[in-house]
């Protein structure tokens, strides 16, 4: 005979372990697969210019409170400037190569660190980064007294959704997703397949939504990605593209990984921003 009591003593206990397993509950456990920060002094805090532009070290309040590091690279013979979002991994000092690239294309640069990465206090969190974006934004406006009309978001793998969530509260130019993924939910079920029992309310928010993001109203788009990649495979920039709307543009780097763009496809790379650039002027 079925004891009652204890089916529904198990069938309460499975819905607990459920819940506290959910993306959305269990943001420790999850956060710790998502960021990988490298805190000071790893990196190299070394540089002093790159191409001729000197090194500015910006400190700035985060919405938190919290500190901000980031370096800006100030190319007097042009109005743009690119907000840099970056990956998962690492600091801003990981990302010479490609800021190098960029102001190669006519851009200033401005990369800053999210907080618990470098040389920015606090703890990252995917609110937080978000939140982070936006600061970094303000003060290129409120303290640079960088125009809305003249900033280009860029975003690098995660920070692809980090420059769109960014899009959909502050103006911009123009957008630039570099080794972005679709949505952080369909990442992350590609990476843990076992998420794939929990809805998207299970999941935390905001939910790093490029897709969603490119199928409203934007501004334009550019979408690079290594035809290699194997941590974000290639066919989410193709699904960005085809089912996205609005003026987009599309690169595809055949021989470029995740992150080894600027290396191994830099005059690619390089060509297509700088017509994208060009185009948004």
């Amino acid at each position: 005979m079925v004891n009652l009591e204890m089916v529904i003593s198990n069938l309460a206990a499975l819905g607990v372990v459920y819940a506290a397993l959910s993306p959305r509950i269990a943001t420790h456990l999850y956060g710790a697969m998502l960021f990988h920060p490298d805190k000071h002094p790893l990196g190299n805090y070394q540089i002093e210019q790159i191409n001729g532009f000197e090194r500015q070290e910006i400190f700035f309040a985060g919405v938190n409170g919290k500190q901000l590091h980031g370096w800006l690279f100030k190319n007097p013979a042009t109005s743009k400037v690119i907000l840099f979002s970056h990956g998962n991994a690492g600091n801003l000092t990981y990302r010479v190569e490609l800021i190098r690239l960029l102001l190669t294309c006519g851009a200033s640069v401005f990369v800053y660190d999210y907080q618990g990465y470098g040389m920015s206090k606090g703890n990252p969190s995917l609110k937080g980064i978000c939140h982070d974006a936006q600061a970094a934004y303000d003060y290129l406006v409120n303290e640079q007294k960088v125009p809305a009309h003249s900033i280009i978001l860029y975003g690098e793998s995660l920070g692809g959704g980090v420059a769109c969530e960014l899009a959909s509260r502050r103006p911009c130019a123009g957008i630039i997703l570099q080794s972005a993924f679709v949505s952080l939910r369909r990442i992350g079920i590609e990476a843990l397949p076992f998420v794939c029992i929990y809805p998207s309310w299970l999941f935390p928010k905001p939910e790093l939504n490029a897709l969603a993001f490119l199928q409203n109203e934007h501004p334009p788009v550019l979408i690079l990605h290594g035809q290699r990649d194997e941590v974000v495979p290639f066919a989410h920039a193709q699904e960005l593209y085809e089912q996205g709307n609005g003026a987009k543009y599309f690169a595809p780097l055949p021989n470029a990984g995740h992150s080894d763009l600027a290396e191994m496809e830099g005059e690619a790379y390089a060509k297509a921003v700088s017509a994208f650039l060009s185009r948004i002027s």
